[in-house]
């Protein structure tokens, strides 16, 4: 069994163990999708049959329902001529098939909201056989037959609410299935989208090893650019969402490309009686009331797994919409500015760069602050799982991608100076030095004078030394500058950075060559040439 079957869930494994140790009957788990209800009867069948226990299981399904006692037909030998007592033939069934008496009897029911009515009746009469312990999973929110609820109700079984996990349990799930170190930001964002779904969180992980997103640098796994769901992620969220009519599907759509959003949009974008329908079974909430009110799906991966699905064409349509209401309403709040400037350029839009701009720096500054706060909140888990029907979508991630998206957008649009700028600011942050070098190397050519060489030159030198590791590359650009300059204070300011970057190289005498002649010109006492490099811009 792999790592997740145990992470997070000792003590309702000691919870199950003991009961079955003093003689109960069994345990009801119920939780959403994906929080590992299979995973923990799995490893309870597999405790109960190491004290010596018979175990079996028995797993149902839509196509099971279809047929009386299906989910246990693999179970009950099919002799149309002895019929019997169902109860009976199970016996008969599993010990024919063990070759000896069954008794204990460990049996897990998997799934059991979707069973047949005459397999729930007697699941219900398994419940109060002797020697029998029963591990029943169901999923919350989902219609089942009585018997089912009177497992329960009428105190036969235990019921136990499996939650997700919490954070420093999904930290440790994600170690253990990456055998290896991970970066403390790729951490944040597998937990920020799967809110501690071990589901969510193992598919997450897989969809960004195949699609490379998910990386293994130096020692250390890092997740690098957008989160593209793969196959199995989107099957899986597909089937959480289960059979939706068209309006509902069109009101998933709608959130999936623009959430959180005010409710008051959404309703003029989507049938109110499939917003109603969908916030019924737990697929999106909403918070906050009259205009303040905002929906958006319930779980942070399923618009990462349903944007993908949306039509092109579909997408681009609900973006020129989403802007009108948006712009028709005055745009009041700050967010606004950044949600309109991202809506056009997903529309095919012209947006104005000066808006980009704006958008780009509210954008990064958002996320600045997200972080700061995930700082703070560093080793102060309280040990709950967030609940994802109240807790608005995490921010941080997204902002930065978006930061970063509409700065690029801002200056391929002509914004100038101020969209460069911002780009690079941004790109440094996120340390794609790189990039931010060569935005720099081109941003020379439109150089006014020696004044703005000189800035650029010690902008670059600071990336390829800080940033990139290349003392050289940083000494000669800074030499190539003052080639190019007849001013004696600029040429001063480029050769004390280089010698900043010789000290700090370990060459004291050679930075000691260039700027003792600069000291001497300004009359500097002895022990200020001697420490000049140290004081450098550079440095």
């Amino acid at each position: 069994m792999g790592p997740d079957g145990v992470v997070g869930r000792r003590e309702e494994l000691r919870f199950i163990g003991g009961l079955r140790a003093r003689g109960g009957r069994g345990v009801v788990v119920a939780g959403q999708a994906g929080v590992g209800k299979s995973r923990l009867a799995h490893e309870a069948l597999r405790e109960a049959g190491a004290d010596g226990w018979t175990t079996e299981w028995v797993g149902s399904s839509e196509i099971l329902a279809a047929i009386p006692l299906g989910a246990f037909a693999h179970l009950i030998p099919r002799d149309d001529a002895a019929p019997g007592d169902p109860l009976d033939r199970l016996r008969d069934g599993i010990a024919t098939a063990r070759g000896r008496p069954v008794g204990r009897l460990a049996l897990v029911l998997d799934d059991a909201h979707a069973l047949d009515r005459a397999s729930a009746r007697l699941l219900q009469r398994l419940s109060l056989t002797a020697d029998v312990f029963l591990v029943v999973t169901v999923r919350t929110g989902e219609p089942m037959p009585e018997p089912i609820t009177a497992l329960w109700k009428e105190r036969r079984l235990e019921r136990l609410e499996l939650q997700a996990l919490a954070r420093p349990e999904a930290d440790e799930l994600v170690r253990l299935t990456l055998g290896d170190a991970v970066d403390g930001a790729t951490l944040a964002r597998l937990w920020s989208l799967s809110r501690g779904n071990p589901l969510y969180l193992t598919e997450l992980i897989r969809s960004g090893r195949e699609s490379g997103g998910l990386s293994h640098l130096d020692g250390t796994w890092r997740w690098s650019g957008p989160v593209e769901p793969g196959t199995r992620l989107v099957d899986v969220v597909e089937a959480r969402l289960g059979r939706v009519d068209a309006e509902e599907r069109a009101a998933l759509e709608v959130l999936a490309v623009a959430e959180p959003l005010e409710v008051g949009f959404l309703e003029l974008l989507a049938a109110a009686s499939a917003i109603e329908a969908l916030e019924r079974r737990g697929l999106l909430v909403i918070s906050g009331d009259g205009a303040r009110a905002r929906a958006w799906l319930s779980h942070p991966v399923y618009a990462q797994a349903l944007r993908p699905t949306v039509p092109r064409l579909r997408a681009r349509a609900l973006h020129r919409q989403l802007v009108e209401l948006v712009e028709s309403h005055g745009a009041r709040r700050r967010s606004d500015l950044v949600r309109i400037a991202t809506w056009q350029l997903d529309a095919g839009l012209r947006a104005d760069p000066e808006v980009l701009v704006s958008a780009a720096l509210h954008a990064y500054s958002t996320v600045t602050q997200v972080l700061a706060e995930r700082l703070r909140d560093a080793g102060r888990h309280t040990g709950d799982a967030p609940d994802a029907r109240t807790d608005a979508p995490p921010a941080g991630d997204a902002d930065a991608a978006t930061a970063l998206r509409l700065a690029r957008a801002a200056v391929a649009a002509g914004g100038g100076l101020a969209a460069e700028n911002a780009l690079i600011e941004i790109l440094v942050w996120q340390g794609a030095f790189s990039e931010a070098e060569g935005v720099l190397a081109a941003m020379t050519k439109s150089c006014r004078d020696d004044s703005d060489r000189a800035v650029l030159a010690d902008a670059r030198a600071a990336i390829w030394f800080w940033g990139m590791g290349k003392p050289t590359e940083a000494a000669r650009i800074l030499h190539a500058a003052e080639a190019l300059t007849d001013d004696q204070g600029i040429t001063d300011r480029l050769r004390r950075n280089r010698a900043g970057i010789l000290l700090q190289c370990g060459d004291p005498l050679g930075s000691l060559a260039l700027a003792q002649p600069i000291c001497e010109r300004e009359g500097a006492p002895d022990e200020t040439i001697a420490a000049s490099g140290a004081t450098t811009t550079g440095a």
